[in-house]
């Protein structure tokens, strides 16, 4: 998702490019490839869809790669089919900012220095943050650029850009990048102190995901206290909207397991929502253990805590769970089940990551993500680039085809407050 980048790629692009690059066709680099995208393939691939190992990554991209999450088979808790928790009654929040609408990752190079990054990320939204479209921005931030010391948060360009739209109706989010998809990344994007053997070192799966062990109790007090720290510095700010995780598909390794996994993502967002109290806390869920039972497992804390968003790095016509399996491009996502299910009562934030669509499809990506899934939000990917597109990279997509594909739909949007969210805190 956004802002996705290489090792040495996109910084803030929670749209992030692609880093998924076949090698017999590879992807042109954009001009100036996403740094903010949270684009982020699909970690855990399906069995029936072998993951591709990726030719070579655009530096700037920071879209991530398919990750194969289960080299260990465990059984999957059973499913819950009765009726979703509304959690209404139960939320520790007294209120949460809700400004549905589109968002859109802003795609800087990572070859660019984190200064420039910087310069350009705010270049981007100036450029675009008069546009009646658009409700927001996402800046993709590695790990280490906020926390550049264990504890020693650099905040600076997120207060820069909130206090560039003081006043008015556009919002900010962050999507923290704390891993790599890259064939050639050799170290993930977090501080030194964290891939250290005090806190598990860190290790590359798959041949291209370089990441440390986030599944660990020491890394994920680490995140918390980091989420923690963005609350107290933002949570009261109108116009920081969303804090959007990594996926929940990653690499398994020594200590892993699907339920521990689950225990810290869940941890995750209720100690976070300590400080975040009234900013939406985006959970990427797209894979976990085979089905969805652990998944719902973390939604239904969301829901009974208050203030959490769904999210996912791809909304891709043909992979429904709805279709005709001659209709399926590799494997179904069955995490849109969740979405449907908890639409209403949680936030519903998908990413519009391009790594497997056609570029004229972006009408039918909005339907998709309103219609079949549910979203309050939606966060699009500003720079077009595919495996599935013959053309590979396009120019001007968000000029193009997501402005003019959301105009064309006056905006449309799932506008109603989540039962969770209430009271929902929204406009200026």
């Amino acid at each position: 998702g956004g802002e996705n980048a290489s090792p040495e790629t996109t910084e803030e692009v929670t749209v992030e490019e692609p880093e998924e690059v076949v090698e017999e066709k590879p992807v042109e680099e954009p001009a100036e490839a996403i740094e903010e995208e949270t684009v982020e393939e699909p970690a855990e691939a399906v069995e029936e869809a072998p993951v591709e190992e990726p030719a070579e990554v655009v530096e700037e991209e920071t879209v991530e790669e398919e990750v194969v999450e289960e080299t260990v088979v465990e059984e999957t808790p059973a499913e819950t089919n009765n009726e979703p928790e509304t959690g209404a009654a139960t939320a520790t929040t007294e209120g949460t900012k809700f400004n549905p609408g589109h968002y859109v990752f802003s795609n800087i190079s990572r070859r660019y220095s984190k200064s420039e990054r910087e310069d350009r990320r705010m270049a981007f939204v100036k450029r675009y943050m008069n546009d009646p479209y658009l409700k927001g921005f996402i800046g993709t931030y590695d790990w280490r650029n906020l926390e550049p010391k264990k504890g020693v948060y650099d905040f600076d360009n997120i207060r820069d850009i909130l206090k560039m739209l003081e006043g008015t109706d556009k919002r900010f989010g962050i999507y923290l990048k704390e891993r790599h998809f890259n064939s050639s990344c050799t170290k993930p994007p977090v501080p030194d102190y964290l891939m250290s053997s005090e806190y598990g070192g860190y290790y590359k799966y798959g041949g291209y995901v370089c990441m440390v062990k986030l599944f660990r109790d020491d890394v994920t007090d680490r995140q918390i206290a980091l989420f923690q720290a963005l609350g107290k510095a933002f949570d009261d700010h109108p116009n920081f909207e969303l804090v959007i995780t990594g996926e929940s598909a990653i690499g398994a390794t020594d200590g892993y397991s699907a339920q521990g996994w689950t225990n810290q993502l869940i941890r995750l967002f209720k100690e976070s929502k300590k400080e975040l109290k009234h900013t939406v806390l985006n959970m990427q869920l797209n894979f976990l253990g085979g089905g969805t039972g652990y998944m719902e497992q973390i939604v239904k804390a969301m829901a009974s805590t208050g203030g959490g968003s769904m999210g996912l790095p791809d909304t891709v016509p043909c992979r429904r769970t709805d279709i005709p399996d001659s209709e399926v491009c590799g494997y179904r996502i069955e995490a849109y089940d969740l979405m449907r299910k908890y639409n209403g009562v949680i936030g519903i934030a998908p990413d519009a990551e391009t790594w497997d669509l056609i570029y004229e499809q972006t009408p039918e990506i909005l339907d998709m993500a309103v219609d079949y899934l549910g979203a309050t939000h939606i966060i699009w990917q500003s720079e077009f680039s595919s495996r599935r597109d013959s053309r590979g990279y396009v120019s001007g997509y968000l000029d193009n085809q997501i402005i003019p594909t959301v105009k064309a739909a006056g905006g449309r949007i799932n506008e109603g407050c989540p039962s969770s969210f209430k009271p929902c805190i929204t406009g200026k």
